[in-house]
């Protein structure tokens, strides 16, 4: 704490760098503060942040919950225990929240560019900004993604259950997922709009295809239902208890 008061004094530019200090709580923040990094620390909580602050780094400490975040440009706070986001301020441009145990994200801002929340516990994701350039969302339980933003350029989203993916963007320049339609690792950072065109057609075709699936799988539980409701068995029973065939 003695480093952390020290650093505080004589901090003068509007940055606060108190990472490594082994910190379980943080002293009173000065005002005028613009970035504040306290990572790798022992922190379960920070206190009311400056209404002045653009950059939070508290990534590696032992966070179940953030506060309300003031008009921040930049938030960095994977590999805590996170369980939930405050609101996002419409401010923010990067968003980085790894490692944590959150089950939703907020509606995000709209000029947001980066998005980072690989392994969390997400089964879905909100509606993707329009300016989005990159998005990471590997090792979740996403079955299936949003549409994707036409500027998109760069799209992590493997280790997910996914069923399809939405069509993809000919902005892509990197893509890492396992394709639906084959189960095969694709991972390239070299997209060409050809290539992106191919797969769109691919996983167009499979999900034609699992449709097609889907109405035979049907109709085929719809007959083993009626097969066994209309069991002859079944109606002797039921002519035995005195029902009339007409009134079933």
């Amino acid at each position: 704490m003695e480093i952390a008061l020290q650093r505080i004094q004589q901090c003068s530019n509007g940055i606060l760098e108190i990472s490594c200090l082994d910190l379980t709580e943080l002293p009173p923040l000065p005002d005028g503060l613009r970035e504040l990094y306290c990572d790798y620390n022992q922190l379960t909580s920070l206190p009311e942040l400056p209404s002045s602050l653009i950059i939070l780094c508290c990534p590696n400490n032992r966070l179940t919950s953030l506060p309300s975040l003031p008009s921040l440009e930049m938030i960095m706070c994977g590999y805590n225990q996170l369980t939930i986001l405050p609101e996002l301020p419409p401010t923010l441009q990067q968003c980085y929240c790894d490692f944590n145990q959150l089950t939703t994200l907020p509606p995000l801002p709209l000029f947001l560019d980066v998005i980072s929340c690989n392994a969390n516990q997400f089964i879905s994701l909100p509606e993707l900004p329009p300016l989005l350039t990159n998005l990471s969302c590997s090792i979740n339980q996403l079955t299936f993604l949003p549409s994707l933003p036409h500027g998109l350029q760069r799209l992590y989203c493997s280790q997910n259950p996914l069923l399809f993916l939405p069509n993809l963007p000919s902005t892509l320049v990197g893509l890492s997922c396992v394709l639906p339609h084959n189960d095969q690792i694709f991972i390239s950072n070299e997209m060409t709009p050809d290539i992106v065109h191919q797969l769109n057609l691919e996983n167009e075709e499979w999900m034609a295809q699992s449709k097609e699936r889907c109405v035979a799988r049907c109709a085929i539980y719809k007959e083993q239902i009626m097969m066994k409701a209309w069991h002859p068995t079944r109606m002797k029973m039921l002519y035995e208890l005195g029902y009339d065939v007409e009134d079933m």
